[in-house]
Order: C-alpha cells, then sequence, then structure tokens
C-alpha cells in the first residue's frame, strides 16, 4: 500500500518538476508558459486531491467502529449539502444532476459520523459525475425504510448514464461477496484509464469502510453502455439490532447486470 501510494504521489511531483524546470531554463517560449502553468496547477490539483483522500481513508480506517453506534447524522441535511456542493461540477459538464428526498418533512437520523456519512456519500456523487459524459444524468434518490412506521434504515440510490464497471474489477477471488477489487485502494478499471480520466482509486475504499463500519451495506448494479447504480444503507439508531454488528465486515455485494434491456439499480 505504502509503495503504491509513494508511486502514486511521486508521478505528479516529478511532472511537475520537470514543467518548472522547462520554464526557469527558458526552454519554453514566453507565448506558451500560461499553459504550462496550468499543466502545473492541473498536477498540483492532483497531487492534493491524493494525499486528501490517503488522510481521509487513514482517518476512517483507525476510528473506532463503536464511533459510529454512538453518533448521530441528519442524512436528510447532509445529502442537501452534499447535491448544493456538487450541483456546479454537473453543471460544468452539462449534466442533469437529480437530488429525489423524501416528501415527508423531518430529520433522517442514521448511526453515523456526520463528517464520515459526508465523505462516505460525497465520493459516489462526485464518481458519478466524473464518469458520467456531457449531457448525461446522476440521479440521488433517499428511500427511508420503516417497520411499523419506525425508521430502521434510509437507503441511498446514486444512478449515473456514465460508463459501467470494468467486469474484471467485480470478480471477487473465490466468489467471495465483499471482496472484489473494484473496493481496493488504487484499482480503476482499464476502460477509465484509457479514457484519461484522472482519479485517486481510493474513493470507493474510503465508501466501503465507512458502510461496513457503520453497519450498513453496499449493493453495485452496473450495465454496459447503460451506467451504475451504488445503493448504501445505513441503520438508524432503532434499526442497529437488524444489521450485522461491528466489523462483521465484507458484507457488501456486487451485482453486475449484462443484459441490454436492464436498467442499472434493477439488481
Amino acid at each position: 500500500f505504502m509503495q503504491t501510494a509513494a508511486h502514486q504521489l511521486k508521478s505528479p511531483l516529478a511532472a511537475i518538476q520537470m514543467m518548472i524546470e522547462l520554464i526557469r531554463s527558458r526552454i519554453v517560449p514566453p507565448e506558451a508558459v500560461e499553459g504550462v502553468c496550468k499543466k502545473v496547477i492541473n498536477r498540483c490539483q492532483e497531487g492534493i486531491a491524493q494525499v486528501t483522500e490517503l488522510l481521509t481513508l487513514a482517518r476512517v480506517q483507525e476510528a473506532d467502529p463503536l464511533h459510529h453506534r454512538q453518533s448521530q447524522a441528519d442524512l436528510r441535511a447532509v445529502m442537501s449539502g452534499l447535491c448544493e456542493r456538487f450541483k456546479p461540477l454537473a453543471e460544468g459538464k452539462s449534466i442533469e444532476l437529480a437530488c429525489n428526498m423524501p416528501e415527508e418533512e423531518g430529520p433522517l437520523h442514521v448511526s453515523v459520523d456526520p463528517r464520515d456519512l459526508g465523505d462516505c456519500i460525497g465520493n459516489l456523487i462526485e464518481n458519478a459525475i466524473k464518469y458520467t459524459p456531457e449531457r448525461g444524468k446522476v440521479t440521488v434518490t433517499v428511500v427511508p425504510e420503516r417497520v411499523n412506521d419506525e425508521l430502521v434504515a434510509v437507503l441511498v440510490n446514486v444512478t449515473d448514464t456514465g460508463m459501467s464497471i470494468d467486469p474484471q474489477l467485480a470478480k471477487a477471488p473465490d466468489e467471495e461477496p465483499g471482496r472484489e477489487p473494484v473496493f481496493d485502494a488504487f484499482r480503476r478499471g482499464a476502460n477509465v484509464i484509457a479514457a484519461g480520466i484522472p482519479g485517486t482509486g481510493l474513493g470507493l475504499s474510503i465508501v466501503r469502510e465507512v458502510v461496513e463500519q457503520a453497519g450498513g451495506r453496499i449493493i453495485v448494479s452496473s450495465c454496459p453502455g447503460q451506467g451504475s447504480c451504488f445503493s448504501v444503507t445505513f441503520p438508524s439508531p432503532a434499526g442497529l439490532a437488524l444489521y450485522p454488528q461491528v466489523r462483521n465486515t465484507r458484507v457488501s455485494a456486487i451485482v453486475l447486470e449484462n443484459t441490454d434491456d436492464s436498467t442499472p439499480g434493477e439488481a
């Protein structure tokens, strides 16, 4: 892990050093300096994003899982903030970002640290926008789950019309659910790399860690040419007894839809 992290961070730093040397040596003509500076800024942003996600992953991995069960977050408020936060990013790609909240009013409390919840769902929304081409659509839907009128869990679906998951990343060793490489740190699909889409490969590792520590569940469906749907469920304080105990990890599952007439999220 440390070797991979160091390699990932070395790449943008080496590129920045090279471009600065070209400018300092006056090899870059004056009219091209601004363009090179923009590339330096982009590389800096890549490095900062990698460091930020590494620190986030370290924080959630080192956290005491009991912290989630002793915490409460209003998922409605967190989701509203995230939708506003990512609206400019979606508009920049002419992507329609639809956020569907329950008609009922009032908070939707789940047993998750609010900061970790924001990092978890934020990664899913950011990925959906990143891997959806221009004029596509990303839909975020919040669904309360109740038993006898009591809130026991809240389901969040993040559906996109973008690139599907590389099938090689959805094959778990020995068919063990939750061990799919798509959740491994630094793992990215060949289709994403070929398309030149930047990323750290850490987002889904953060998502899985938060969901599993909170006793939740992840289900993923993806269909070539149609997009993907990530569904995460978090228990409410009243519903904790219905979900796996702390650190009963790898409770996630990936479902790949491969038929042309299927729709992401139906699995």
